[in-house]
């Protein structure tokens, strides 16, 4: 590990949870509150999925550290593969979910879909950032430091820790380092999808 990092405690410091969702999750927020979304918050099903579009190139190209610019095309995709795979509505989950919320007038309509779907999107920035950290942090060819994350994260873990896990060797569970430092901070609060509740204006 660097010199500023030794175990667990040491990388935990270094993610600095306010300073990461300052420069991942207000940018994504401030962004989408700048989208300018339909007047009329029920929208026809044809509409649904290019607004959905829309919003997603807005919000990459806007609200990212790094921008990314998709064609129409890319940012319909990407709207209907976070949809399916995040989306959890009044009227039932992934993208079928979504367009129902959006399109039925009994739904939470276009614009609190788009707000989830800005989560989601701030949910992703965050993890991108936290592995490009842990890979400054903890270097590929340390087997050793590796070794003492995971020896960490079992021990504070232990009482929550799947059997599958527990059981398995120390040695062993070190290729998988980077995804118990993710389990960890999604059990802690700091990722997953109770990690942030965006704040619509």
């Amino acid at each position: 590990m660097t010199n500023s990092t030794e175990g667990l405690e040491g990388l935990l410091q270094a993610l600095d949870p306010e300073e990461m969702i300052r420069s991942t999750v207000e940018p994504v927020q401030r962004a989408a509150a700048t989208f300018p979304i339909p007047e009329t918050e029920i929208i026809e099903g044809d509409e649904f999925l290019a607004t959905a579009g829309r919003f997603v190139q807005h919000l990459y190209w806007r609200g990212r550290s790094t921008p990314v610019q998709l064609s129409e095309s890319e940012a319909r995709a990407r709207a209907l593969s976070l949809l399916e795979s995040h989306y959890d509505g009044g009227l039932g989950g992934g993208y079928a979910g979504a367009l129902l919320d959006g399109t039925r007038p009994e739904g939470a309509g276009i614009g609190s879909v788009l707000w989830q779907l800005a989560g989601t999107v701030a949910q992703e920035e965050l993890q991108h950032r936290v592995t490009a950290l842990l890979a400054v942090e903890v270097p590929a060819d340390d087997w050793w430091a590796q070794r003492r994350l995971v020896v960490d994260i079992l021990a504070r873990l232990s009482p929550s820790l799947p059997p599958h896990l527990a059981e398995r060797a120390v040695g062993s569970l070190v290729t998988v380092w980077v995804e118990l430092v993710m389990l960890l901070l999604e059990i802690e609060g700091f990722l997953g999808s109770g990690a942030m509740k965006l704040k619509r204006p």
